[in-house]
């Protein structure tokens, strides 16, 4: 069978401490805890989700955490409570579902156990309840340092918290440590706790000497008991730790402890009208102080909200001038490539000019290269026509020689071939003769 157990104490009794030993030795605490704080160095080891249900209830009972009267008749059977039914089934849905041993810590649940009994009991998870409690005055002085509280206060939500949680956990398996004896043996005293609850370790083996001492020393204590503040409240509220003391050693003293507890209710500590009187002015304060409390987070919200536009108006400004800068960087760059494509036109302008004058020139001096052959060849034509004729003639004048010539060949021949030739052939060697000799 599942078992739950329910850490109860009033706050600043060390019921953190224990649910952080408790996690030591084996127990699921489970998802979402407190944070350490500046108060609380070792961590407060208390559910959220618990929490919150708690405080709701609370609030909506008309109560807060720190009100020392009893809560209203017949609160179990409220639509509020009804609705916390429902949001302690979540959670144990959510963070405890698989588990077979399983703690839950928060101060506030020494005023609930009998809605956190009916939740348990028909889901057949077995309860027991542990009860954590520190010296009255001790607590007092931790909340004053804390709250600025006027110690009887807290003596009095003290006796509200340890009557409450003793009346409601009678009908469970229960037991009591002190926070003195954390201090000084915390293994001893858990390992006595749990058994008085029926709950076996869960570690194969014991826990080291000096693992739970390193966790829980006498160093966390920073308030010791003290009997300045007298009144009839410290009498009883002295004597019920005296008792719960008792009960943490020897495991007796619960009748005792009960009937102090009534003694309590019916006192004028619960029930005279000038504590109802301070408590619905703290109940006021409470409601003037959520407001206030809820404008600051609006405002807070607000304010966020207006920081997020700042940071994105900045960027966005930075974005813009990044924009800008690159367009000018751009703006720039065209302006130089125009200039360069401006004298590079120019330049162009400038060659075509050059090239167009030394195509005129070039045209002019072809036409005048074309006219002076068109002369040429005028005059080489009337040459070759001159030349033709002059040919001509001397082709004339040629076949005259030729005609001649060949009359004298044929006139020579005849005189060679008469007689008078013949005959006188002696005397032209002779003549040839006397010539060469000459």
């Amino acid at each position: 069978m599942t078992t739950a157990i329910l850490v109860a104490g009033m706050h600043r009794s060390g019921t953190s401490a224990t649910a952080g030993a408790l996690r030591m030795c084996g127990v699921d605490l489970e998802a979402e805890l407190l944070a350490a704080g500046s108060d609380n160095r070792l961590g407060y080891w208390e559910n959220a989700g618990a929490i919150a249900i708690h405080e709701r209830l609370l609030a909506e009972l008309g109560r807060g955490w720190d009100d020392v009267r009893a809560l209203p008749i017949g609160w179990l059977s409220s639509d509020a409570a009804r609705a916390a039914d429902a949001g302690i089934n979540e959670l144990i849905e959510s963070e405890f579902a698989s588990a077979t041993l399983w703690a839950v810590n928060d101060p506030r649940i020494c005023r609930f156990l009998p809605l956190w009994k009916r939740v348990l009991s028909l889901r057949g998870i077995r309860m027991v309840t542990l009860i954590v409690a520190r010296r009255p005055s001790e607590v007092a002085a931790s909340i004053q340092t804390r709250n600025e509280w006027m110690p009887a206060l807290s003596e009095l939500l003290w006796m509200r918290h340890v009557f409450d949680a003793e009346r409601d956990s009678r009908d469970v398996e229960r037991c009591v440590i002190t926070y003195d004896e954390m201090l000084a043996s915390p293994r001893e005293v858990m390992g006595r706790a749990l058994g008085r609850l029926g709950v076996n370790l869960l570690h194969a083996s014991p826990l080291p000497e000096d693992t739970l001492g390193r966790f829980v020393s006498e160093s966390e204590r920073h308030h010791r008991h003290s009997s300045e503040s007298g009144g009839a409240w410290q009498s009883i509220a002295e004597r019920a730790f005296e008792l719960l003391a008792r009960i943490a050693r020897e495991n007796v003293g619960w009748n005792a402890l009960a009937a102090l507890g009534g003694t309590f209710e019916e006192s004028d500590l619960a029930t005279s009208p000038y504590i109802k009187a301070v408590a619905d002015w703290a109940s006021k304060f409470r409601e003037r102080e959520a407001r206030a409390n809820a404008q600051i987070r609006q405002v807070t919200s607000d304010l966020n909200a207006q920081m997020a536009w700042s940071v994105q108006a900045v960027e966005r400004e930075q974005k813009l001038h990044e924009d800008i800068a690159r367009a000018n960087a751009g703006l720039n760059a065209q302006i130089a490539w125009s200039t360069h494509a401006v004298k590079r036109e120019q330049e162009l302008h400038k060659e075509i000019a050059q090239t167009t004058a030394a195509l005129n020139a070039q045209i002019l001096w072809s036409e005048k290269a074309v006219k002076r052959e068109w002369a040429l060849r005028s005059e080489l034509i009337a040459e070759r026509n001159d030349h033709a004729t002059k040919v001509a003639e001397l082709v004339d004048r040629i076949e005259a020689l030729l005609a001649s010539k060949r009359a004298l060949e044929a006139k020579l021949a005849s005189v060679m071939n008469s007689l008078s030739w013949r005959v006188s052939k002696p005397v032209r060697v002779i003549a040839n003769l006397l010539r060469s000799v000459s």
